[in-house]
């Protein structure tokens, strides 16, 4: 075909393709750039001028992109390209990268699915990640989760934890875990209520709403009064985060 024919051809969009070739790392990846021009940060990089551009996303010339890691940016492509015909699988640590690039690149889309992704009981997200996600990409809710799992779990937080959460805030965190622990609790199995025990008629010990057994000679509780919203109890204490 001559160059006067091609010259007459049209580009049929979106299929025709204009690419940008991205370093991460020492990686290089040759990508459409209508994609990444759903992104204000990147629409904004496309349009500037050229003698405003220090790179021009070729193999020579790349757009670098850093502090992004491969592993970061893979995990991103994965959701931004998926294989066609095939279920993605992604683990929660390959979640959390697509929401860390969406939210620093602007895809409010791509966020908004990982965010629904990672709030799926099958992530199995922990208190501490929930805390640091939640921190890191203004996710109150996951803060909010977080900490009340910390204080009502059974389990002290550890040392690790509380290196990853920061001492002021576990300090924090132990003092309300305190303030539970001194609470009236319900009763073990084959407890009796030392409120109520005593002997009636019938020479068995007089039940309470909370027992679930009749005898005598064994330690008794107090019966719980309501428990408070520690949901509430919370957000008072953190309420410059909340």
């Amino acid at each position: 075909m001559g160059e006067a024919a091609r010259s007459n051809m049209k580009r049929k969009e979106p299929y025709y393709f204009d690419c940008v070739v991205f370093q991460v790392e020492d990686a290089l990846y040759k990508l459409p750039k209508s994609y990444f021009s759903r992104s204000s940060v990147f629409a904004t990089i496309f349009t500037l001028p050229s003698g405003e551009k220090d790179v021009e996303g070729t193999d020579d010339k790349p757009f670098v992109l850093h502090g992004v890691s491969e592993v970061d940016f893979e995990s991103f492509l994965m959701v931004m390209y998926p294989m066609p015909f095939t279920e993605f699988n992604l683990t929660l640590q390959q979640w959390t990268s697509v929401l860390k690039l969406s939210t620093m690149w602007e895809f409010t889309d791509i966020r908004n699915g990982a965010i629904r992704e990672l709030s799926k009981a099958e992530m199995k997200m922990g208190p501490v990640e929930k805390i640091e996600c939640g921190r890191k990409f203004e996710m109150k809710e996951w803060l909010l989760d977080g900490l009340v799992e910390l204080v009502v779990r059974p389990e002290s937080i550890t040392d690790e934890e509380a290196e990853r959460l920061g001492w002021k805030t576990a300090a924090k965190l132990l003092r309300l875990r305190e303030q539970q622990l001194k609470l009236p609790r319900s009763p073990a199995p084959g407890e009796i209520c030392k409120v109520c025990d005593g002997n009636g008629d019938d020479g068995l010990t007089t039940l309470c709403k909370y027992c679930n057994g009749y005898g005598s000679g064994v330690s008794g509780f107090t019966p719980q009064s309501p428990q408070p919203n520690f949901s509430e109890v919370v957000q008072v204490e953190f309420r410059t985060e909340l």
